[in-house]
């Protein structure tokens, strides 16, 4: 359209000379090519979003691995009835979500309690939800400096040293889930291993896989006053309900679970189907 203005309007001769009253009027026509587009984006709904992904991740369930299907009684009589009877097949047993006994708290949790999680479901690391870069990937210089700064300033942030270790441990994954969320692209790969670090230096070491498998297990607990804390970090503040902000946190919980226990899933390696 911009072409076409172009060629309309252009003269070899002088401008005064060649100015007709109608020339200008091919300035509308790339005009209203803009506001054609425009107008139809909004109405087929495919205006660019606006930097936030609240797609929702599911609950705590999806990730959770299934019960081995239990064995089958062994009859009580094995006589063969007097006359034949129809007998309808029973169906297969659909997989039971893994519903041990939940400890009662975190202190209790022991290492059999992470074999609940399937690891194998979480999103990739190289994915676009809770992304995680590999240790040592090269950084763009931009994302270096704001990840030195971040180091920097995160130390002395005050929901970081929540006397609640699980609190503690929950505000310290809000600063890895709020650059998710948000997509600030480049930036929130690395925010998760300095995270992991900090975790590592304000959380004993016997304690930091109990406390992030209750924080994973229990997304809906604890209390989201991080999220407006975080402009403290010059990071940007989100607004809004909190449930994309705790999904991830969930996420990010299983994640450095898995790095812990050595059980995390390779990077880029795809979520298995069914």
């Amino acid at each position: 359209a911009a072409f076409a203005a172009a060629s309309g309007l252009f003269r070899w001769q002088p401008v005064a000379a060649a100015r007709s009253p109608g020339s200008t009027g091919w300035l509308l026509v790339a005009l209203a090519a803009w506001a054609a587009v425009g107008l139809a984006a909004i109405a087929t709904d495919r205006v660019a979003p606006a930097g936030r992904d609240i797609a929702r991740i599911g609950p705590v369930t999806d990730f959770l691995a299934p019960l081995p299907a239990p064995a089958p009684e062994q009859e009580a009589d094995t006589l063969a009835p007097e006359s034949p009877v129809a007998v309808e097949a029973p169906a297969p047993p659909e997989p039971a979500l893994a519903r041990a006994p939940e400890p009662k708290g975190w202190q209790a949790v022991t290492a059999a309690d992470y074999a609940r999680i399937a690891f194998e479901a979480l999103p990739p690391d190289g994915g676009l939800v809770s992304p995680i870069a590999s240790p040592g990937e090269a950084m763009d210089p931009v994302v270096a400096e704001q990840i030195a700064l971040l180091s920097v300033r995160l130390p002395s942030w005050p929901p970081a040293k929540a006397e609640d270790p699980v609190q503690r441990v929950r505000n310290l994954l809000t600063v890895a889930a709020v650059p998710d969320l948000l997509q600030m692209d480049g930036f929130e790969r690395h925010v998760p291993l300095l995270v992991l670090e900090r975790l590592e230096a304000e959380v004993p070491a016997a304690d930091l896989p109990k406390l992030l498998y209750w924080v994973a297990m229990h997304p809906d607990d604890g209390d989201d006053s991080a999220v407006a804390a975080l402009e403290r970090l010059r990071l940007p503040a989100t607004t809004g309900p909190t449930r994309p902000v705790r999904e991830r946190i969930m996420l990010y919980a299983m994640k450095l679970l898995g790095r812990l226990t050595g059980q995390a899933r390779p990077a880029g390696a795809a979520r298995p189907e069914g």
